[in-house]
């Protein structure tokens, strides 16, 4: 009947999607991004989205709308506050979007963008109460209580990944010192295991587990160690049902959610028990574009149903 077109623009990249009405994908375009200024960026967006429109089958309504996702802040109208790692401020990409392409236009955080995919075509399915913990250049998380997305008055919930774990700690972009991020993040990861012979991609960190080289999985112990402490935090705070985690080397090595889970377990307030889980994310680097594309979908139909 027609398509959605779902866009998360993360740090270095650009991952969208073309769904159908049921979601599922029916093309998708991967961008590494050279540079991440918003100049660039809106560009190749633009001709993604064009793309996407150019190559769309006939349908009886066409392109529905287009969701976009970013990690950062984004406020109740929908512009773009600031991308701690990116750098973007005060940047209304919504209008933009909208006046070029003349269909509706939503714009959130990418963390919110993931849990809702999970919770609509995930891991998540079948819970009512989870967190989604995005954990890239920085962590972010998206909380779904009660079956629906909790922004926070402001639109800013979210932002766990600068909650102190260590008060006299670096400094983070952010502001703020000790930052949870600043020890588990992919950023985090990737310094501690850079050499100056040699750049590591992620791909060549998942290869080195996989061969059990010793360095590499001391570190990815220590990784699974510092995100075990925040977890803690959040399970404590929010007690979901479920904890999903979006990253590809927890993803494709057992080790670090193993780490994870023993350092919660030894933390976590006893009466907690076994209530909840940690998973990782079924969808993978698709999350938050389904999550975006689910999100106009979900529009599109309550405005037909009407």
């Amino acid at each position: 009947a027609g398509y959605s077109v779902g866009i998360d623009v993360g740090v270095d990249y650009i991952n969208g999607i073309l769904t159908d009405l049921e979601g599922t994908i029916v093309l998708d375009q991967y961008c590494h991004l050279e540079s991440n200024s918003p100049e660039i960026t809106k560009d190749i967006l633009i001709d993604m989205i064009h793309h996407f429109i150019t190559h769309m089958p006939q349908s009886p309504y066409g392109l529905i709308g287009i969701g976009i996702c970013v990690p950062g802040l984004i406020d109740k109208d929908q512009k773009i506050v600031f991308t701690p790692n990116s750098n973007w401020r005060d940047i209304d990409l919504k209008s933009s979007i909208q006046e070029k392409y003349n269909v509706p236009v939503f714009i959130e955080n990418e963390a919110n963008a993931g849990a809702y995919g999970e919770k609509v075509f995930g891991a998540a399915k079948n819970h009512d109460n989870i967190i989604y913990v995005s954990i890239s250049t920085g962590i972010g998380i998206g909380v779904i209580i009660n079956n629906h997305l909790y922004r926070g008055v402001s639109g800013f919930s979210g932002e766990m990944g600068h909650m102190t774990i260590d008060f006299n700690g670096p400094k983070c972009s952010c502001g703020n010192r000790g930052c949870w991020e600043l020890y588990a993040s992919e950023k985090a990861l990737l310094k501690n295991l850079q050499t100056k012979e040699k750049k590591l991609s992620y791909q060549d960190i998942i290869n080195l587990a996989h061969l059990n080289d010793i360095g590499t999985l001391n570190t990815l112990q220590n990784f699974g160690f510092y995100l075990g402490i925040g977890l803690t935090n959040i399970l404590n705070t929010f007690n979901p049902q479920a904890v999903i985690l979006r990253n590809s080397i927890i993803e494709s090595h057992p080790m670090v959610l193993n780490s994870m889970r023993s350092e919660v377990s030894s933390r976590v307030y006893s009466h907690l028990g076994n209530s909840y889980e940690l998973l990782p994310s079924s969808l993978g680097q698709n999350a938050p574009a389904l999550g975006m594309s689910s999100i106009v979908i979900d529009h599109f139909l309550d405005m037909v149903t009407m």
